[in-house]
């Protein structure tokens, strides 16, 4: 056993996250170029997957197992229903929207519901927008389903080899109001659905947006930046629009860099991950440097995909990024605006006298 918790670590993310991101992208990702001799196929599936699911363990004593079952098992199910229903249009903003919906209903319930939902909503996304119904489903799966299944071995197999420090978080941050879940779906009252279905219809409406402006084009880290930046007021949601663009722009100028140094592929890969890596040790004390490092990694395996049009990747990712952004902004500040014109009307009401008396 090694003991990791005499270092300063307190500000950052579990160690055992760190060294279990790293195989869990590193592994497939060798896997498929070993059979291969290239970094596409189900391997980069599996080890999207795999990457994913570990985030759903983020932070400390996050990880109660209904939570990380629901990732577990719910994130494979997502992908191949976002590649089953996405060559489909209203199959495929209907996934979008339902997935969204439920990222709202489990934000509402608390923190560690909506961290173990974002690898489902996120992964479900990709494979809605990308699909184009071509592919081997069965195969899909089958990766999908490996990468989870290696996360779930690391999250178990990691922590004992390392004893990780604890983040400094309040209970109260930990808390999930699963009474709260059971009223939402039993008694629905608008209080409660107000957020989730803003998100979801938000989520639908870049898709339907993009897709009518550029005839076919459906920008899923758009949906990102949008589901990044709203946040809990005006104020919030502004810093977070800025930090989100400012850290992608200098996260893509770092991808473009790496492209244009003349290093090899699996060197490229190497440095992109270990960035990646870097970013996640940083979450939660340098966010938008931690932004940064995290960016280049899947614009690099986007351009990977485009092939000769790659290129295309640097470009398209950053447009995305600041249309998501510019909606989410804007979707904060009117909802803020209007939340509160409300309970201005509220008030004025309540402080009338009743005519009856």
């Amino acid at each position: 056993m090694v003991d990791l918790s005499a270092f300063p670590t307190r500000q950052l993310l579990r160690w055992n996250l760190v060294v279990r991101m790293g195989l869990a992208v590193i592994a497939p990702l060798a896997v498929q170029y070993v059979l291969t001799g290239n970094l596409a196929g189900t391997g980069v599936i599996a080890a999207l997957v795999a990457g994913f699911v570990s985030f759903g363990d983020l932070g400390p004593d996050v990880d109660q197992p209904r939570w990380t079952a629901v990732t577990v098992v719910a994130t494979p199910m997502a992908v191949v229903a976002g590649a089953v229903l996405g060559p489909s249009p209203t199959g495929g903003l209907l996934i979008v929207f339902l997935l969204y919906l439920v990222h709202g209903a489990l934000t509402e319930a608390g923190l560690v519901s909506q961290v173990a939902w974002f690898p489902v909503s996120a992964l479900g996304l990709i494979a809605a927008v990308l699909s184009t119904g071509t592919g081997d489903m069965v195969d899909t799966a089958l990766a999908a389903a490996a990468g989870s299944a290696w996360a779930a071995i690391l999250l178990v197999v990691t922590p004992r080899f390392l004893h990780d420090s604890r983040l400094p978080i309040p209970p109260a941050a930990l808390k999930v109001d699963t009474d709260r879940l059971r009223r939402m779906v039993r008694s629905p009252a608008w209080v409660d659905w107000h957020y989730p279905l803003l998100l979801g219809a938000l989520a639908t409406v870049v898709l339907v947006v993009a897709d009518a402006v550029t005839g076919g084009f459906r920008p899923y880290w758009a949906v990102f930046a949008l589901v990044g930046v709203l946040g809990p007021s005006p104020a919030a949601a502004r810093q977070s629009g800025w930090e989100t663009v400012a850290s992608t722009l200098a996260g893509i100028a770092l991808a473009a860099l790496l492209l244009s140094v003349g290093l090899g592929t699996t060197s490229v890969m190497v440095v992109a991950v270990l960035m990646l890596l870097i970013g996640t040790v940083l979450l939660l004390r340098h966010m938008i440097l931690a932004k940064i490092l995290m960016t280049p990694l899947p614009v690099i395996l986007a351009a990977a995909a485009l092939g000769a049009n790659g290129s295309l990747a640097l470009g398209l990712r950053l447009v995305e990024y600041v249309f998501g952004a510019g909606i989410g902004l804007v979707a904060a500040i009117g909802g803020g605006w209007l939340a509160a014109r409300l309970s201005t009307e509220q008030a004025d009401s309540d402080s009338q006298p009743d005519p009856a008396t």
